[in-house]
């Protein structure tokens, strides 16, 4: 039983370890494709989790200030603890297709 209803909030500072890779490549002067990779990863001692993230985008700028494109992504997060108040993992994966429009001003 908690007097706030079941709500808890904690605060920690820590140097969190990110990769980040991020490349665009023009094929013609109206096209281009991107490819990004991400990662982040903690380990707090009772806590561990990371999260992966990967895209890939095919752009058509049909105009100076604006483009359509169609892209895939696939994210992973997993968090897993041991502590005495919550034993558990948390897996969550979500990958697709997508179809974007952009506008630049």
């Amino acid at each position: 039983e908690t007097a706030n209803f079941g709500s808890e909030r904690a605060s920690q500072t820590a140097p969190l370890p990110f990769f980040n890779f991020y490349a665009r490549m023009a094929l013609t002067d109206r096209w281009l494709v991107s490819i990004r990779v991400d990662r982040l990863s903690l380990d707090t001692g009772d806590i561990d989790g990371d999260i992966f993230g990967s895209g890939t985008d095919i752009v058509y700028q049909a105009w100076p200030n604006f483009s359509v494109g169609l892209g895939y992504r696939d994210i992973d997060i997993s968090v897993s603890s041991t502590n005495d108040d919550w034993r558990g993992k948390v897996e969550v994966q979500q990958s697709g297709p997508f179809l974007f429009v952009a506008a630049t001003f």
